[in-house]
């Protein structure tokens, strides 16, 4: 007796392979000699009722639309008691993998049947693709995929990749007292720090309100010293010959946390080791001081401007002219240069940032016009340079754009590493190579 669990993954695996079956097959035939092709294979149902909905099927010469329902043995019709419920009627095909009885409707109709050839082979290339120690299993499977195919699933990919990033965007916002505005700072912040500061960034944003730092913008030194004091950057033993700012900016955070009633975060989550002087904490807070005083209602002309460079040109601010000398709060720091948010980590906050913040208002508003705007700007960022990037370039699939590296991304933590390869087009396309494309399927016995 096949298992629960066993019988739920060849299920799945065939609502994948009914899904790509008219790519690969001109003409089936049912279980009662009549020809069948499928023009639409419907849309996957993901609530209770027929599996699939809104099929278009050719069978005997006659159009028919409808429902389809797939199930392992063609007697799970009648164990599952669809032949008792009414949503079942409108199903015009059934899909089964192994022969028993045919099934009928609540009012005695028989349903045409289809039993899917070639499923042993299948299930055969789907351990295949589970069993090898490749990532991802289907190695070039990528690259091989028609072109037509491949961008519209990466194009899927990094949707589904930005709809993840909206639902994080608007759980931050239920706590943000400003707004859209908040939220993008926090967003903002995280950006700035590399993975090894992005918690602790986001932490001193929440503990730092927006509404503290809009009292003290005009002031470039004041929002400094807000900043790195709220980071714990300012709490250390003054050297005799501290540098005047350096005094000012802890005299100022004193002054500011009493009016604003603040409170410092720990210092122990911040990381020095291992970075470049340029990625300090310390510097990223000052970029971030610069960026806030010179724009107003930051948030808002982030969604007003719909061209790349007026968007990097927005963020791409120098630090003020203490950072020239300087990449952390006490220690000179080489010859006179002055501290740019630099071309990879404006790449960064454009991609983790402004790209994800911009689609989060826009589902939430419902405004696609700035939705597709957005996704157009992911197409105009180069692409970026990471493991994941180079894995598929390795396996002969070179990323143009940030969008596709996206998608890539996407793709390989969410189906390569997990093997959800039946989920796939990809990993289908390797499962469905018993299938000889354009040419009609043995009908089964």
């Amino acid at each position: 007796m096949v298992n629960d669990k066993a019988n739920r993954f060849e299920e799945d695996l065939f609502q994948g392979v009914w899904m790509l079956l008219h790519r690969y097959v001109q003409e089936l035939h049912t279980t009662d000699g009549k020809s069948l092709t499928i023009q639409a294979p419907g849309v996957l149902n993901q609530g209770q009722g027929p599996d699939f909905t809104a099929a278009r099927l050719t069978m005997a010469g006659q159009q028919w639309a409808g429902n389809v329902e797939l199930h392992i043995n063609e007697s799970d019709w009648f164990s599952h008691g669809h032949h008792r419920d009414p949503r079942y009627d409108s199903v015009i095909l059934h899909v089964a993998v192994r022969p028993g009885q045919q099934a009928q409707d609540t009012n005695g109709r028989l349903i045409p049947t289809l039993l899917l050839p070639h499923a042993q082979q299948l299930v055969e290339a789907y351990r295949a693709l589970q069993a090898s120690k490749q990532e991802p299993a289907c190695q070039q499977g990528l690259a091989q995929l028609p072109a037509d195919q491949r961008n519209q699933w990466l194009s899927k990919l990094v949707v589904q990749r930005l709809d993840a990033k909206a639902e994080l965007a608007s759980a931050e916002l239920a706590s943000c007292p400003l707004g859209w505005e908040e939220a993008f700072y926090r967003s903002l912040a995280r950006s700035l720090g590399l993975q090894v500061n992005a918690d602790p960034m986001l932490q001193l944003a929440r503990t730092t309100p927006l509404k503290a730092l809009l009292k003290v913008r005009d002031r470039l030194d004041s929002l400094e010293a807000i900043l790195l004091g709220q980071a714990g950057l300012l709490s250390y033993v003054p050297p005799p010959d501290e540098h005047p700012y350096a005094l000012f900016l802890r005299q100022e955070y004193a002054y500011r946390a009493k009016e604003f009633g603040l409170t410092p975060i720990n210092t122990n989550h911040w990381q020095f080791m291992h970075l470049r002087p340029g990625s300090f904490p310390t510097l990223r807070l000052a970029q971030l001081a610069a960026i806030l005083h010179h724009t107003d209602h930051l948030f808002s002309q982030v969604l007003k401007l719909d061209n790349l460079s007026d968007l990097e040109k927005l963020l791409r601010l120098q630090a003020s002219q203490y950072w020239d000398t300087h990449y952390n709060i006490t220690e000179p720091g080489g010859p006179i240069r002055p501290k740019y948010v630099g071309k990879e980590r404006l790449l960064v906050i454009m991609i983790n940032s402004v790209i994800p913040m911009r689609f989060a208002y826009a589902r939430t508003t419902g405004n696609n016009v700035l939705r597709q705007q957005t996704i157009g700007l992911l197409e105009q960022l180069p692409p970026e340079s990471n493991a994941i990037v180079h894995r598929y370039e390795a396996l002969a699939f070179k990323a143009t754009n940030a969008m596709q590296t996206q998608a890539l991304i996407e793709l390989f933590q969410k189906f390569c590493r997990p093997r959800l390869c039946h989920c796939c087009p990809v990993g289908l396309s390797h499962i469905m190579r018993p299938f000889t494309p354009a040419q009609p399927a043995e009908r089964p016995d």
